[in-house]
């Protein structure tokens, strides 16, 4: 369950402590009052767009915690295009959402993506190959 898109978007401007507490409430809400077949079947998805954020603010800031985020998932848009530009963020802010999940032994996910973007660039295949390679 995505139930907002990339918390640290420029564009909606979420405040970490406030998107934090919004997350865990939904997530509680969601383990007490679902089924046990609809618990089963949900994911919660933590999603990031891999933009530059404030001064001072770092990932951790946003993150509700281990409990509470099934998988982390990541935008690419204009990241990893020549043009992007510097308030989307690049390839390196995209590999800090990657590497965080990886520290916090998340799946990692595609959250949106450009096609283009993702189907040229050798690191996402390092950091996706696991999730999506066939069996």
């Amino acid at each position: 369950m995505n139930f907002e898109k990339e918390f640290d978007n420029p564009w909606f401007g979420f405040e970490p402590s406030s998107y934090v507490r919004a997350f865990q409430t939904i997530v509680t809400a969601c383990h007490k009052n679902l089924s046990s077949t609809a618990k089963s079947k949900v994911k919660f998805v933590w999603h990031s767009w891999a933009a530059p954020r404030s001064d001072g603010v770092e990932l951790v800031d946003f993150y509700p915690g281990d409990e509470y985020v099934d998988w982390i998932g990541v935008s690419i848009f204009q990241q990893l295009y020549p043009w992007k530009t510097e308030w989307g963020g690049d390839h390196n802010t995209v590999e800090e959402v990657l590497d965080f999940a990886i520290s916090h032994n998340k799946v990692r996910i595609l959250s949106v993506k450009d096609f283009m973007s993702f189907l040229f660039q050798s690191w996402a295949k390092m950091f996706f190959l696991d999730f999506y390679s066939p069996q």
